[in-house]
């Protein structure tokens, strides 16, 4: 199988978020090492949790800031450059494939299976990401449907590429503009490379928790269908203890 590094830049709030989301993922032996990288002013009075506990866990802090709303020379978080510190530190790993994981997401572990699996030919991942308005329903939206190498994806999410490609995270242009923070929804960007080859997971892989957890965008997630079939388990466990986590 085909090493697979993970890899997520949280803040002190969703560190134990984190917690709850990742560790089954960890948990699978596909996973070579997953790199967490602290992006606050301080280390979290836990700092170090998730490494204790899991072998291939390995955990740094570095300060980018804090704030979205605010400059960065006010001392907001400077995404753009965390997550590309974060790559540069995995790929000296030596992953062959890079695979960013936010807190508030959660990935049925069949998806590392597919990925350690995948042909060589294979240069980048892309899946449908549902995002849960409640255990049983999902936000939809036909304009969010993207046919990805002949499969029609709901809302794909880009997030998994092989190392040697050495991609990074750029500005981007709509939001630099609109924004005092001008690292806000920076991107990789997978166009413009014919030679490159996208493999499309249909299954139920990628599930978005923010909506759950009360996070931006709740109100206008209105749109609802039905999963039309059961969560994972582990899901359905994690969503349970989110609830207990939040209260």
């Amino acid at each position: 199988m085909s090493s697979v590094g993970i890899w997520c830049v949280v803040s002190e709030a969703d560190y134990p978020l984190l917690g709850l989301t990742l560790r089954n993922l960890l948990e699978h032996d596909g996973v070579g090492v997953a790199l967490v990288v602290h992006t606050g002013n301080r280390r979290p009075p836990d700092y170090g949790a998730l490494a204790a506990r899991y072998a291939n866990v390995r955990e740094v802090h570095r300060n980018f800031g804090e704030g979205y709303s605010r400059s960065l020379a006010d001392g907001g978080y400077d995404q753009l450059s965390a997550r590309n510190f974060a790559l540069d530190l995995l790929e000296d790993l030596g992953v062959e494939w890079v695979f960013q994981f936010d807190a508030d997401d959660y990935y049925n572990p069949d998806v590392i299976t597919a990925i350690a699996q995948l042909d060589e030919r294979f240069d980048v991942v892309s899946c449908s990401c549902y995002t849960l308005t409640s255990e049983t329903s999902f936000w939809y939206e036909p304009r969010l449907e993207r046919d990805v190498g002949g499969r029609r994806l709901l809302d794909p999410h880009t997030r998994i590429w092989r190392s040697h490609l050495a991609k990074r995270f750029e500005l981007c242009p709509i939001a630099s503009k609109r924004y005092a923070n001008v690292t806000r929804h920076c991107g990789v960007a997978f166009r413009g490379h014919p030679h490159w080859h996208f493999q499309a997971l249909e299954g139920p892989f990628h599930f978005h928790l923010h909506c759950l957890l009360g996070k931006r965008h709740t109100a206008a997630r209105t749109a609802s269908r039905e999963l039309g079939g059961p969560i994972p388990p582990q899901l359905s466990e994690c969503i349970n203890e989110l609830a207990r986590w939040k209260d």
